[in-house]
């Protein structure tokens, strides 16, 4: 399945967010979006989902419209802040995403997060990891993780990119994250979001294209 979100025009006021904006995604691989704060990530992906209405949009998958994603069932969205409420414990959130209890249990213990506790009872890292894992179980073709390695240990950060790979089998799996290296090494295609528009990166030489944008230095 792919997934394009094409001609992309948001302003507010006489300020110009994103400006004819491209991006297509497929199931099978690992899709980013890198740019610097303030640039629009955001607000592309909540576009994308429908949460977030913008002068002109088209969003599609497999060439059918969708004025909302998210409601669709198509998609699942993690947002760069904490999903679930602190006091919610994590089987009843498994079950609101009418998730397989055990399967979602075995990948709770596979990082040491036990399915009876409570969103409270976990450190940040263990917290965001299970939020993934609940995202990453859903069923839905494509899935966007806003920030997911913020948390995370660098143990965890290793153990998630090598999971996030896993689930391309069935999945597109869309990722943004200021940690552009971790990016970098799991993705398949990446987009550079700089002064309103998307640019493609050419495959062999990420890291120069990202200087020339300045994104990095």
């Amino acid at each position: 399945m792919k997934l394009e979100v094409d001609s992309v025009n948001l302003r507010f006021g006489d300020h110009v967010v994103l400006s004819d904006v491209y991006m297509g995604f497929e199931t099978g691989e690992v899709g980013s979006l890198l740019g610097r704060n303030g640039t629009g990530k955001s607000c592309l992906f909540n576009i994308i989902i429908g949460s977030l209405k913008s002068q002109y949009a088209s969003v599609r998958v497999d060439k059918c419209y969708y004025p909302s994603l998210f409601k669709s069932n198509l998609l699942k969205y993690l947002p760069q802040t904490f999903l679930f409420p602190s006091n919610l414990r994590l089987s009843n959130a498994a079950e609101y995403f009418e998730l397989d209890i055990e399967n979602i249990s075995e990948k709770f213990d596979k990082f040491h997060i036990p399915i009876s506790s409570k969103f409270y009872d976990l450190s940040g890292g263990q917290r965001r990891m299970a939020e993934i894992l609940i995202i990453l179980n859903c069923s839905c073709p494509f899935v966007i993780l806003d920030e997911p390695f913020t948390h995370l240990s660098p143990i965890q950060i290793d153990a998630l990119k090598i999971e996030i790979k896993e689930y391309t089998s069935t999945k597109g799996i869309i990722i943004s994250d200021h940690q552009y290296q971790h990016v970098i090494d799991i993705s398949d295609k990446i987009y550079l979001l700089n002064a309103g528009k998307t640019h493609l990166l050419k495959p062999e030489n990420v890291l120069e294209q990202l200087q020339n944008f300045m994104y990095i230095i």
